[in-house]
């Protein structure tokens, strides 16, 4: 087995909780690293949950907002249940070293970091939040493979729905990188890591919508508090973990954390140009 790098989406369009940094249009890509060593292993776990899952609920594949919101196939499902059915897999997956990647961009992001959408790479239409999203997450990743698994070709399987399932998109970007230059579009039902990236992915997305909420419940700190378990133990690039008071954490708090990364990344006064 090759190493693999599974990519899922995220984001929570029409959502009335916008911040001046976290915009409602958004689009946020999430991508794993699953080291070669770890993937029949990290492919047996899921497939033990899903046997139980199933023989008790039916349930035939993990799909975290669905299983947070008690959606579809997980409608029979208590708050307990829940709570304690994301302990496990949060708790499982931490146990893993599952280094993790998160690139988000809305309609100003480029212009806010200084690049021009109209710059031309590959087939990327920098103009659509998806396109520029995965141009810049695949520039992340091969920073960091050439950094930590230098000369060695790895896997990229990507949720279908930007491409359909079955379909490989070559990158000009990825070349001598991933298998055939680009990637494979998967359905996670058929490529069972891809549930791997959609738990990852969730739990950012969950993490930003709830700090910005201004009132949680205590069932929102509960699955906070299990998801951090995976999140917190693992590499991540494109987040910022701190330790807050959730009930005394705000919008203005959130925005304040924001800006400070961005001056301490450098890009504070391309940020304040945009703006204007």
């Amino acid at each position: 087995m090759k190493h693999l790098i599974v990519i899922d989406d995220t984001g929570s369009p029409g959502s009335t909780n916008e911040t001046r940094f976290l915009k409602d249009d958004r689009k946020t890509l999430v991508a794993v690293f699953i080291n070669a060593e770890i993937r029949a292993e990290i492919e047996k776990l899921i497939n033990g949950v899903l046997t139980i899952l199933n023989k008790q609920f039916g349930i035939t594949e993990l799909h975290f907002t669905d299983i947070v919101n008690k959606k579809k196939q997980f409608s029979s499902l208590e708050n307990d249940d829940v709570v304690s059915l994301i302990q496990i897999l949060s708790s499982a997956f931490a146990r893993f070293p599952l280094p993790y990647f998160v690139q988000t961009v809305h309609k100003d992001t480029l212009k806010e970091n200084g690049i021009n959408n109209k710059f031309k790479i590959d087939n990327f239409n920098l103009e659509k939040n998806e396109d520029a999203a995965l141009m810049l997450l695949l520039i992340r990743l091969k920073s960091y493979l050439a950094r930590e698994h230098a000369n060695q070709t790895v896997e990229f399987v990507m949720d279908e729905g930007r491409r359909k399932n079955g379909i490989s998109e070559a990158f000009k970007i990825l070349e001598n990188v991933s298998v055939d230059n680009g990637i494979v579009y998967k359905s996670s039902r058929d490529f069972i890591h891809l549930q791997v990236a959609d738990f990852f992915a969730y739990s950012v997305n969950r993490m930003q919508m709830t700090v910005v909420k201004s009132v949680k419940t205590g069932f929102d700190k509960m699955i906070l508090n299990e998801l951090s378990i995976a999140l917190s133990n693992q590499y991540s690039e494109g987040t910022s973990i701190i330790e807050i008071d959730l009930d005394n954490f705000s919008t203005d708090d959130y925005d304040y954390e924001q800006r400070a990364q961005r001056e301490k990344d450098g890009n504070l006064d391309s940020w304040k140009d945009a703006q204007k």
